[in-house]
């Protein structure tokens, strides 16, 4: 079984493409929601990059949402990464404020109000883990992933929490709900350890 990367459009997917082929396994980029077929695909894996509102409208447009919809009550893993990660939440309020996925509760927020930081939030930081997941098969907790965000998951559910990250204040770095994960990180950005992650989502079974 292979995995499928949704595109929508928005940024270069070379860069997980190339992470997911490179550790050996087989991909379709998915352009087109109406092409794309559960059954044929193992894991779906949701890279984003640009504002909240802007992906999921034109998620929304694209008429993704009941597909992913669909493929989660398969009980197959998906993966949000980044903006993606994001949109799995129940709302956001960058640009308009906007419905999401609702795959996993909380609300994506600025960071600003964690103080008087500088935004974007962008390079290595450490991602500490608090539970235990196949996901983090030979990883050590504390290791560094890179960022790039401004916005990140508020007021969510404790349960839903398997990693946070320091910057001024804790957030969640990564949040998941049964066979959904969402990383705030770019692993294909995270050299070892972002492609150990990769490789551990692309073996995990739920």
């Amino acid at each position: 079984m292979k995995s499928a990367i949704i595109n929508i459009g928005i940024g270069n997917l070379g860069s997980i493409s190339s992470a997911i082929y490179n550790q050996g396994y087989d991909f379709d980029i998915i352009d087109n929601s109406n092409n794309f077929n559960c059954a044929e695909y193992s894991h779906l894996v949701l890279p984003g990059v640009g504002s909240y509102d802007y992906f999921q409208n034109e998620l929304n447009k694209q008429l993704w949402p009941e597909k992913i919809n669909l493929f989660k009550s398969t009980g197959k893993p998906i993966l949000g990464i980044c903006v993606g990660m994001q949109v799995l939440s129940n709302d956001g309020e960058e640009g308009t404020k906007t419905i999401g996925l609702k795959h996993i509760d909380g609300s994506i927020k600025s960071m600003k109000n964690f103080g008087n930081i500088i935004l974007p939030h962008m390079g290595w930081n450490s991602v500490n883990f608090i539970k235990e997941h196949p996901v983090f098969e030979n990883l050590k907790s504390g290791v560094d992933f890179y960022f790039a965000h401004s916005y990140c998951y508020q007021n969510t559910n404790e349960k839903n929490i398997l990693a946070f990250t320091n910057y001024h204040s804790k957030f969640p770095s990564i949040v998941h709900n049964e066979n959904v994960i969402g990383v705030q990180f770019h692993p294909e950005k995270s050299f070892k350890s972002g492609l150990q992650f990769l490789d551990n989502f692309l073996r995990w079974t739920p």
